[in-house]
């Protein structure tokens, strides 16, 4: 038998969870859905993600559609927004608040689409490069890129297939051509996020069997090591302030916490989600970079341990050492025709 688990949550809930450097990580969502990817709406009052049903079979769960919903800080239940045409992840506001990338699955791979904010009913392709996976979008602070991830290209050695990032400006059309190779060391670079002055892009690669967090100039391309190759780490997002970068390790338990870390990769990283049971993922800055959405396994599941969206507060920043001043590279806006 295949059931559906209806969505629960309780209005106006919060579950504080204590912690050794006194971050309260507070549980947003009660659902017994799968909150996944979420991003933050101007103001820092409104949450946008991406949210599936758990379906059961036997002994069997696993996750269903995936459409964008609206959470309102306020504890209200989350509304949706988007009707579903293809499933939708990964949702992305721009920082100006007037668009919102995500990933929609064609039926043989994944595109990026743009949505006017005031309408996630009226979707247009951003990029979709052929027979590729065209992933994780994430947009400069201007408002003016998206940097995304995408398998086009082959890996040279063994055959299997190559994931490289590439970044396109926002209202060019939507082919191969438009769309500019970024990194080229290694074959499984994924996951970018913009510095606060879109000169550096930060991101996750492979090197030595281990995933570290790596940073490249852009347009440049020159690189830089941030997180050591001593462990696995994934899904950086970069502080709105350009001082920090949030993203996920399995440092401390080989699970997976969220931790903060110096930009400039100098210093030990702080971890975030201490105490909280299995695996914690996709920390998302808000726009003040004083505090992390993050999704992570529920602490009061409804029926199953399900993924839940929390934040975290009152983050140990003093902690984390402010990053050295760093050369300012120059603009890559004049090569599109921007200003």
């Amino acid at each position: 038998m295949v059931c559906l688990l209806a969505p629960v949550l309780l209005a106006g809930s919060a579950y504080l969870v204590d912690h050794a450097n006194a971050t309260e990580l507070v549980q947003l969502t009660f659902t017994g859905r799968d909150e996944n990817w979420s991003t933050w709406a101007p103001g820092g009052n409104t949450l946008l993600l991406s949210s599936g049903e758990y379906i059961c079979g036997g002994d069997r769960w696993f996750c269903g559609d995936q459409n964008i919903w609206e959470l309102s800080l306020a504890g209200e239940e989350p509304i949706g927004l988007q009707m579903r045409l293809a499933d939708a992840y990964h949702p992305r506001m721009s920082p100006d608040g007037q668009w919102v990338a995500g990933m929609v699955h064609n039926g043989n791979d994944f595109d990026i689409f743009l949505w006017p904010s005031d309408d996630l009913s009226n979707g247009q392709l951003f990029q979709s490069l052929p027979g590729a996976n065209e992933r994780f979008p994430n947009w400069s602070n201007d408002s003016q890129f998206i940097a995304f991830d995408t398998d086009k290209i082959p890996h040279d050695i063994d055959g299997t297939t190559g994931v490289q990032i590439y970044f396109a400006p926002v209202g060019a059309p939507a082919d191969p051509s438009a769309a500019v190779q970024l990194t080229s060391l290694g074959f499984n670079n994924k996951h970018p996020t913009w510095n606060h002055d879109s000169t550096e892009i930060a991101y996750v690669g492979d090197a030595q069997s281990r995933r570290s967090i790596s940073a490249v100039t852009v347009p440049d391309g020159e690189y830089r090591q941030i997180t050591p190759h001593s462990s696995q780490n994934r899904h950086p997002d970069w502080s709105p302030d350009g001082k920090f970068i949030a993203f996920v390790t399995d440092r401390w338990d080989g699970i997976g916490d969220v931790a903060i870390v110096r930009a400039d990769g100098n210093g030990l990283p702080i971890r975030i989600t201490e105490g909280m049971p299995g695996h914690d993922d996709f920390p998302e800055w808000s726009h003040d970079s004083q505090r992390l959405a993050f999704c992570g396994t529920a602490i009061v599941p409804p029926v199953q341990p399900n993924k839940e969206i929390y934040l975290a507060v009152d983050l140990p920043l003093d902690e984390v050492s402010v990053p050295t001043e760093k050369t300012t590279f120059g603009s890559f806006r004049a090569r599109f025709g921007l200003k």
